[in-house]
């Protein structure tokens, strides 16, 4: 009788195999998904602090003139063209509670006092209520290891003294 199959040891072979391929890839692909949403956040954050420069230089948004003295850009009056609609997981960016400081700082030295204009980005998702993102990260130490999973104070309102000492100018539009 010629039986055309497989015996329960092919199979269970089989499922074997298959079980240890899944085991190693799955987090794999759970790790390259979740860089590829970190990375997403980072890019943004580029174009939102490339869009703040763009706005200086044209004279669109003034850099705050006092020393210590801040100014907070919303997401919301930088993405005039709908460019920040979705995030990599297929959430939303809060566009009031998104944005970029700019911060003036002086230092005295020798040939006298320089100004320094800092930069610093809140980028917050929402997926499904959970908020995640960039929260008050230095622009220049901008990495993955900003990115914040469950991200906290982050309201514009709750800007660190840190980082401002007195209440910033807010452009909302």
């Amino acid at each position: 009788m010629n039986n055309k199959g497989f015996t329960l040891t092919e199979l269970l072979v089989t499922l074997v195999v298959l079980a240890i391929i899944s085991a190693i890839t799955i987090p794999n692909i759970t790790g390259i998904l979740e860089d590829n949403r970190i990375n997403v956040a980072i890019e943004d954050a580029n174009k939102m602090y490339e869009t703040v420069k763009s706005l200086e230089a044209t004279k669109k948004i003034e850099k705050p003139t006092e020393a210590n003295a801040c100014t907070a850009v919303t997401l919301r009056a930088l993405d005039k063209e709908d460019n920040f609609n979705t995030t990599a997981n297929n959430g939303t960016y809060d566009k009031d509670n998104s944005y970029v400081i700019i911060k003036k700082t002086t230092t005295v030295t020798a040939k006298g006092i320089d100004i320094i204009y800092k930069y610093y980005i809140t980028l917050i998702e929402d997926t499904d209520g959970q908020k995640s993102g960039l929260v008050n990260v230095d622009y220049s130490l901008l990495s993955k290891n900003s990115y914040d999973e469950e991200a906290t104070n982050y309201e514009i309102t709750n800007i660190p003294t840190e980082i401002c000492s007195g209440t910033p100018t807010i452009i909302t539009n």
